[in-house]
């Protein structure tokens, strides 16, 4: 079946059910990708659960579609477990980004909501987006980053605070330890990291005090270390409605964008 073109994409979960004289049990789910882009894509397809790998997927399609994934136990369902898609254009000539690269997850609340109506309300399946249409190609300029050194000597404030004043108008936070520090050469991988997550967190709880919907913190590739402690900890905000490492122009994937909701 086709879907509109970019129509987006989501996971389904149909249960697999089992009826008893005393009791409803769904054991387990089977977990379908439906998807609408308009070009040939390949995708990569994960489930991660307290950190730990409990699938992984990979493929190619060159239509919009619905398919199957995998089943899933309803135990692991319910413990919280992240669902990892990346989409890659198979044609990098087109104006739609070359990636992207979503984390969602099914908030345990909302699951005993819809496993609920499956049982009450005789529904066969229920769904969750993965991401609402695939982005096109941004200009260079369209997300303004702007340096955080110090600015003209003429302004007498701090350079904290002229980090603050800058970053508080760009909604970019780079993370990079020489535009966070002038004097850190001596310091250790360790405490470089923890630097960074320190800076991260206090700006994803300023972005959350002052309700900006989006934050977009550049984080580098490298060993993808600081960019895989950013996401667990973009995890445990309930204000966080998805983050991305999709491609960009500037950043290729050396930024993760966050979407947040209030």
């Amino acid at each position: 079946m086709n879907y509109p073109i970019d129509h987006g994409a989501s996971l389904t979960f149909f249960p697999v059910l089992q009826n008893t004289e005393s009791a409803f049990l769904a054991e387990r789910f089977s977990v379908y990708l439906k998807i609408g882009v308009p070009f040939a894509y390949s995708y990569s397809y994960s489930i991660k659960k307290k950190g730990q790998l409990l699938l992984s997927l990979t493929g190619n399609n060159s239509l919009s579609n619905e398919f199957y994934l995998h089943d899933i136990l309803l135990e692991d369902l319910s413990d919280n477990p992240t669902f990892n898609l990346t989409i890659s254009s198979l044609d990098s000539s087109l104006i739609y980004a070359n990636q992207l690269s979503t984390t969602v997850r099914i908030k345990p609340r909302h699951l005993v909501e819809q496993l609920e109506k499956i049982h009450t309300k005789k529904v066969s399946n229920f769904s969750i987006s993965v991401f609402d249409h695939y982005p096109k190609k941004e200009p260079v300029s369209s997300i303004p980053v702007f340096s955080t050194k110090p600015l003209a000597s003429s302004i007498s404030t701090s350079k904290k605070h002229q980090q603050d004043f800058i970053a508080s108008f760009s909604h970019v936070v780079d993370l990079h330890i020489e535009n966070l520090l002038t004097d850190w050469k001596g310091l250790s991988n360790f405490e470089i990291l923890q630097i960074q997550l320190s800076h991260f967190e206090k700006m994803v709880e300023r972005t959350i005090r002052n309700q900006h919907p989006t934050l977009v913190v550049i984080h580098g590739i490298g060993e993808g270390k600081l960019k895989n402690e950013i996401h667990q900890l973009l995890r445990q905000y309930k204000e966080v409605f998805s983050f991305d490492n999709q491609y960009h122009p500037r950043f290729g994937q050396g930024a993760t964008t966050i979407q947040f909701q209030y």
